[in-house]
């Protein structure tokens, strides 16, 4: 969750937590939880920007469906 500022605040209500899982990676969620005051971080990684051919298109067929359709594009990204 964010404040006014945009910044993410800590929040122990496992539901709003829940909300979050689909949007904000884990490791993410477990960081806000152990030091919510603290804004930025230096991690070893790979980061990857990746051009999915079809993906408007799709993204606009499954709009059709409402939420579920937003909900199964999600799962679908995450899986990949």
């Amino acid at each position: 969750m964010t404040d006014r500022t945009g910044t993410v605040a800590a929040n122990d209500d496992s539901e709003s937590t829940s909300r979050l899982d689909r949007l904000v990676p884990r490791i993410v969620l477990d960081w806000v939880i152990d030091e919510p005051e603290r804004q930025w971080r230096i991690v070893d990684g790979t980061m990857v920007f990746a051009d999915i051919s079809g993906f408007t298109a799709l993204s606009e067929r499954l709009a059709t469906r409402g939420r579920i359709g937003t909900e199964e594009l999600v799962e679908t990204l995450s899986r990949v």
